[in-house]
């Protein structure tokens, strides 16, 4: 009887314990969406990768349907060098939002990690089809010539945008 007495209290006792002052937001801890998507964009800006897709894989998890949380999820893992996973995200996320000029940038962007300089371009060129303007798909596709000597399509900022 001492014995589960003994137990019982060291059970309710461990669940009492604070949280480190470092724990990462998740969603279930009543945040809301934006709040760990910001969150997790912050930690990937840092280049805290892992941290970033911890936080975008729980509201993921939470609402498949949100793109957003994927594409900070999707552009972690590849930082990461975990491309399978990345490739099973970036398959949900063409599901998601489909051929849009996110999803080439990004998926390029993916690919350039990896070394496929031929199947980047593909992809920079069909973000660049998508959208035309953005700086961004520039970028790549002249961070792209200069590495592989292609010839680029403008000029601008460079990275894949979770």
């Amino acid at each position: 009887m001492k014995k589960a007495f003994v137990f019982a209290a060291l059970l309710v006792w461990s669940g009492c314990v604070a949280p480190s002052p470092d724990a990462s937001l998740k969603v279930s801890d009543a945040v809301s969406h934006p709040a760990v998507i910001a969150s997790a964009k912050a930690e990937y800006r840092a280049g805290n990768y892992g941290k970033a897709a911890a936080a975008a894989k729980s509201v993921f998890d939470a609402d498949p349907q949100n793109a957003a949380a994927l594409l900070v999820y999707a552009a972690a893992l590849d930082r990461q060098h975990r491309f399978d996973q990345a490739d099973k995200a970036y398959r949900a996320l063409h599901g998601l939002i489909g051929d849009t000029a996110a999803f080439h940038n990004n998926y390029g962007y993916s690919l350039l990690i990896r070394g496929n300089l031929t199947q980047a371009r593909k992809q920079f060129l069909l973000a660049q089809a998508a959208a035309p303007q953005s700086p961004t798909v520039r970028g790549n596709l002249t961070m792209l010539a200069d590495a592989a000597g292609y010839a680029p399509s403008g000029a601008g900022m460079t990275s894949a945008q979770p």
